[in-house]
């Protein structure tokens, strides 16, 4: 007795590449479902770290999509190539990351210009500071403060006692008992600070994206790329 198998190789060649593709396919959607996992994970990272993270800083961690031909995919801090604002995210909160200074603010730098600081001095919001939801001095605060310092000739004052309106600001070179910064007249307060002016301060790294990333991709790689390959085959 002989039994004769065959082979359809052609047939049987293009069950393999489309299986092949399949299993190509699945592993694009698992990887960029578990990129978007670490993605949420980091974000959660920065609400516990920080203290009341802007949509700015959340927005931060960007996931670049694997795809069939090159199955990774990538999660980072955006950059110049990826940010549409003037100062990147790396520039401003990279230090939470890899630690090491910030960059200097919009505000330090204006101050600086005015001959106030000088360029490694850095500012903090002081007890008499209005701040927004996010715990940040607004821009229009900002704005009005570098305003009436050059330009209403008080940004070399000492002091408020020549200073008669209420809410007026003015710059305190560290002398006559008040600290280095710019203060305010408060309406039956008397004088507030608002900024106050420190040496560099250096971060320590405060979140690990690739042990974050690792333990992430551990608990949910597989699962996702289960259920991919089960919907890549049946269908």
């Amino acid at each position: 007795m002989r039994v004769t198998a065959r082979v359809n190789s052609k047939q049987f060649e293009r069950k393999m590449l489309r299986i092949e593709r399949e299993v190509r396919f699945a592993a694009m959607l698992a990887l960029n479902d578990t990129g978007f996992d670490v993605r949420r994970a980091v974000q959660g990272e920065l609400r516990q770290r920080l203290d009341r993270p802007t949509r700015y800083t959340l927005g931060a961690i960007y996931v670049t999509k694997a795809s069939k031909s090159h199955l990774v995919a990538t999660i980072g801090l955006k950059g110049a190539n990826q940010s549409t604002t003037p100062n990147a995210p790396q520039e401003t909160i990279g230090q939470q990351f890899k630690g090491g200074r910030r960059k200097r603010k919009k505000i330090e730098q204006a101050l600086t210009k005015l001959g106030l600081i000088g360029p490694s001095d850095y500012v903090v919001p002081g007890r008499g500071a209005a701040l927004n939801r996010y715990g940040n001095i607004s821009l229009a605060v900002t704005r009005r403060i570098v305003r009436e310092l050059a330009g209403t000739g008080r940004k070399r004052a000492n002091t408020a006692a020549t200073l008669t309106s209420s809410g007026a600001m003015f710059w305190s070179d560290g002398t006559k008992g008040l600290s280095k910064g710019v203060f305010r007249v408060m309406p039956n307060q008397g004088i507030k600070a608002i900024l106050t002016v420190h040496s560099p301060p250096k971060y320590t790294a405060r979140i690990n994206v690739r042990r974050v990333g690792e333990r992430v991709a551990r608990r949910t790689f597989a699962g996702h790329y289960r259920r991919a390959l089960v919907r890549a085959l049946g269908s």
